[in-house]
């Protein structure tokens, strides 16, 4: 163990070291295994020196927020020696500019950060950016704020806060008891992918939230059993109770509906639990999709609605999705909405997400391209958004049957093999497929270097399937045949792919590639 003096301190086990005198030091410690091995460790003390403290006035630590709003930026920064960021001198200093404390925003994902651009501690807003994440609850992100201060004597010090959406994935939970099982999410107004199903005395916990400025809480669920309820407590399943909220039967597991409860701020951070009961039922008692926040938060809206999504329900409805909440007033009013080629908008109603808005129209056709024009809606603060138009249409599935002529399957009707270039074709007409009814899809394919350009009227999002089957059972003799990459739009969606590494010889195998963004016109699938 050495100091930095002239002389090893030490070669004891465990050594201490009291420094007399306020400085930098460099301290060494030297392991040797006996053997020749040395491992060594290097440390930086600053002796007499104190961490610095930071205090952020706004936003509050664990608030709410919404992605696109703003927050104002304010904290304090105080250390012994050199003083603070309100002027006030410390033992050896004046005080602390803001500009020498570095603030870097940063949007949390699951267990780590993505930083963004860092600025000063000065007061200031910023606006909440998801920096190219989604939003709608498919990925676990929120929004952090990390300070550091290097003070005169070299000693660098930190702090953070965190803040969360006020939409909360009920299976983006931070801690839960047993009970607790994910499921597929099957409601059709928001949440991602997954939803919980809980028994009696389960529960979810969201720990270091701040409830400043929430009102109540949205629980968004589906219960098929009578005498259920949900109980908000705070830092343990059995602590204050902030509120209960009876569980209605909705229906099926299909049937979700909106249940409310109001509450009062008890102040400060606090674990939530959600608990959840039923003793009568005793299993699967409730589904839960997500938590909704309500209130203004730690966050302020200054900027207008934007339509995020058209889409064509059926051939006489078509939905609106919309990025935040907007007054029913304005979406329910049919002179703020205008369609193309002589299609009349029956009627438009505010979807219980507040964000969703059904239009019902005069008869549609198929692979038709729509524009829909919008003006007039406001969010809940009043701002109006940009009009603008949205195209839309009711598409028709193409379906290809890869390396042989048109096939009606279950699936619908695969057109003969078409839009590809390269590649060769085999079949196996006799071979049983497993995994499948439809036998005849998978006895045919292509194979090799190829690649799909599939004509596509409208730019949009799309889903994509690929239908796998290894039909071939003979030994060609040369390696990695069975191995290829595949891209969508540009982008390898498999890579050293084997269809046998995932599923047995002559067994349908599908790959589901939902939400793919194509603008020019032409699906591009290559293999």
């Amino acid at each position: 163990f050495d100091t930095s003096t002239p002389s090893t301190d030490s070669t004891m086990e465990n050594p201490t070291f009291i420094y007399t005198t306020a400085g930098t030091y460099n301290v060494q410690l030297r392991v040797s295994d006996g053997n020749g091995g040395t491992g060594v460790a290097n440390l930086t003390i600053h002796a007499g020196n104190n961490l610095a403290s930071f205090t952020f006035t706004s936003p509050s630590d664990g608030g709410f927020m919404s992605w696109g709003d703003d927050i104002s930026v304010a904290l304090s920064v105080s250390d012994v020696e050199d003083g603070d960021t309100n002027g006030n001198p410390g033992t050896e200093g004046s005080g602390i500019a803001c500009e020498a404390v570095v603030v870097t925003p940063s949007l949390g994902h699951l267990t780590h950060f993505h930083d963004t651009p860092s600025i000063d501690a000065c007061p200031q807003d910023l606006t909440l950016g998801a920096e190219g994440h989604q939003t709608n609850g498919e990925a676990d992100i929120f929004y952090v704020l990390n300070a550091n201060y290097t003070d005169n004597g070299g000693l660098q010090s930190f702090g953070q806060i965190r803040i969360y959406p006020k939409v909360a994935e009920a299976e983006h939970y931070d801690d839960s008891s047993q009970g607790i099982n994910i499921i597929q999410n099957t409601d059709d107004l928001g949440g991602a992918e997954d939803a919980i199903r809980a028994d009696h005395n389960s529960y979810i916990v969201y720990q270091g939230r701040n409830l400043e400025n929430i009102t109540s809480l949205i629980y968004r669920l589906s219960s098929s059993v009578s005498g259920g309820s949900i109980e908000l407590r705070l830092d343990s399943p059995t602590g204050t109770l902030l509120g209960t909220s009876a569980v209605p039967v909705t229906g099926s597991a299909n049937d979700w509906a909106n249940v409310e409860l109001g509450i009062v701020d008890p102040g400060g951070k606090h674990d939530l639990y959600i608990v959840f009961k039923n003793a009568s039922a005793g299993t699967g008692i409730v589904d839960l999709n997500y938590i909704e926040f309500v209130g203004a938060g730690v966050s302020v809206d200054k900027s207008a609605p934007v339509v995020e999504e058209v889409k064509s329900i059926n051939t006489t409805q078509v939905r609106v999705f919309f990025n935040e909440k907007v007054t029913a007033a304005t979406a329910e009013d049919l002179s703020n909405y205008m369609l193309d080629n002589g299609i009349t908008i029956n009627s438009a109603v505010l979807q219980e997400d507040g964000r969703t808005v059904l239009l019902t129209t005069t008869q549609l056709t198929p692979d038709v391209q729509y524009n829909l024009n919008i003006s007039n809606i406001e969010n809940t603060v009043g701002l109006t958004i940009q009009p603008d138009s949205y195209p839309f249409s009711i598409f028709t599935p193409i379906r290809i049957n890869a390396g042989a002529g048109e096939l009606t399957t279950s699936y619908g009707i695969f057109s003969a093999d078409q839009y590809v270039t390269g590649g060769q074709t085999y079949t196996a007409s006799s071979l049983a497929i497993a995994n499948t009814s439809d036998d005849l899809l998978y006895q045919s394919e292509r194979y090799g270097n190829m690649n799909y350009e599939i004509p596509i009227m409208i730019s949009g999002k799309y889903d994509i399937r690929l239908h796998f089957a290894e039909i071939y059972i003979g030994v060609d003799g040369n390696t990695g045949t069975r191995i290829f990459n595949v891209s969508i739009e540009g982008e390898e969606v498999l890579s050293d792919f084997n269809i046998l590494s995932e599923t047995n010889s002559a067994t349908a195998l599908i790959k589901e590639y939902d939400d793919v963004l194509i603008t020019d016109g032409l699906a591009s699938i290559a293999f």
